[in-house]
This record gives C-alpha cells, sequence and structure tokens, in this order.
C-alpha cells in the first residue's frame, strides 16, 4: 500500500477480509440507493506468498481503494446508512 492514510480518512483494508467486508458494504449502499455501478475488482488468485515488493494483493487493495471512492461519488447525492459516519461525511464533502 501506499503510505498512511491523511487524518480523517478510513485506512485500507489490512486483509481480505476487511476488503470483502467494504465491498459487502459499499454494493449494499449501492443497492438500497438503486444506483447502477462496475462491480468491485476481483480477488487475487495468483499469489506466491513469497512477500514479493509488487505482491498482487497491494495492486488489489489499491484498485478496491479507487473502486470505494468511484462508489461514494456514485453515492454523493444519495445518502444510505450502510456507510459509517467518516464514510458518509466523505462521499458528501
Amino acid at each position: 500500500m501506499t503510505g498512511t492514510p491523511a487524518p480523517g480518512e478510513p485506512r485500507p483494508p489490512a486483509n481480505v477480509d476487511e476488503a470483502l467486508a467494504l465491498v459487502a458494504r459499499m454494493s449494499a449502499c449501492l443497492e438500497a440507493a438503486g444506483r447502477a455501478f462496475r462491480a468491485p475488482p476481483p480477488v487475487p488468485t495468483t499469489c506466491c506468498g513469497r512477500g514479493c515488493a509488487a505482491c498482487v494483493w497491494q495492486g488489489y487493495f489499491e484498485a478496491l481503494l479507487r473502486w470505494r471512492d468511484d462508489a461514494r461519488a456514485v453515492l454523493k447525492c444519495t445518502p444510505c446508512r450502510c456507510l459509517n459516519p467518516l464514510e458518509l461525511s466523505q462521499a458528501h464533502a
């Protein structure tokens, strides 16, 4: 991952379980708001487990953050209880 999140910015997912929870939460919010949106990035299946500098998980988490930010932009005009208060305030910033 790239650096530390700015103050007030939610931290990126630390593992696949957190990533999948983020996808589920954002997808539910988009569905509840009746907003169509592209699918999230697919979960990697090719990690070799050797701790590579450019691990597929790093790319996945970065792509997932872009997907989350784009989803929040789509929801900007459609408040949703699926987002925690910090995410909701940022979606409407």
